[in-house]
């Protein structure tokens, strides 16, 4: 079954559920499991990244301070990386949140 088969599925039974309780309970899920994908899919992204290395705020987050920024990788963490912006602009960035400078 193809993920758009199975989503459509889903959505239709969605429909259905008069329950709020329930439909609480499947959007903490959906959510959760979308960070988790979010997470995984960029801890495999920047793997090879290293310090020195430049970054920029991905686009759908440009909105936010620094806007369209380039910077430099000053230290690698688990979930975040500290990213100096210069200026002195250095922000603690989730690594879902970058991309290699463009």
């Amino acid at each position: 079954m193809s993920d758009q088969t199975l989503m459509t599925e889903i959505m239709d039974r969605l429909v259905k559920l008069t329950d709020p309780a329930d439909l609480a309970k499947i959007q903490d899920t959906a959510y959760n499991r979308k960070r988790d994908l979010k997470r995984s899919n960029a801890a495999v992204e920047t793997a090879t990244w290293e310090v020195g290395n430049e970054v920029q705020i991905i686009p759908e987050q440009r909105h936010r301070k620094p806007w369209q920024a380039v910077g430099k990788i000053k230290k690698i963490n688990r979930v975040n990386m500290v990213v100096d912006f210069g200026n002195g602009m250095v922000y603690n960035v989730p690594k879902t949140m970058l991309v290699r400078a463009e």
